[in-house]
């Protein structure tokens, strides 16, 4: 039970610095992508023409960083689920241990007292 709750916990661990670096990663394509948007923004308002291939260029890198913004929401989605499931695992483990511990103290209590 113990060497469990020691994975338990490790998994934990690994979740919250998985979910830290996701989220560092989510906040950076953030950045990435407003920075785009801001650019094809003001390209779209200039009164100039811009060049076509230069719209479809940034229109294609809006949607590739669109699609990495949604899979690296995923990623810290699930993160925070595993890392839910760990915390109840951990409670349950306690829990258990906890009973066991005093099945163990009221049957050393018992032999105590029968001697």
């Amino acid at each position: 039970a113990y060497s469990d709750r020691e994975r338990i916990q490790n998994e934990l661990f690994a979740c919250h610095r998985n979910s830290n670096s996701t989220s560092e990663q989510l906040l950076q394509l953030q950045d990435k992508f407003s920075a785009l948007q801001r650019e094809y923004d003001s390209l779209r308002r200039k009164t100039i023409p811009i060049n076509s291939d230069q719209c479809i260029n940034l229109q294609s890198q809006l949607r590739q960083e669109q699609q990495n913004r949604r899979h690296l929401e995923g990623m810290l989605a699930r993160a925070n689920a595993k890392e839910s499931s760990a915390q109840d695992q951990i409670r349950r483990l306690a829990r258990t241990n906890a009973e066991l511990k005093t099945k163990v103290n009221e049957m050393s209590a018992r032999l105590d007292h029968a001697h």
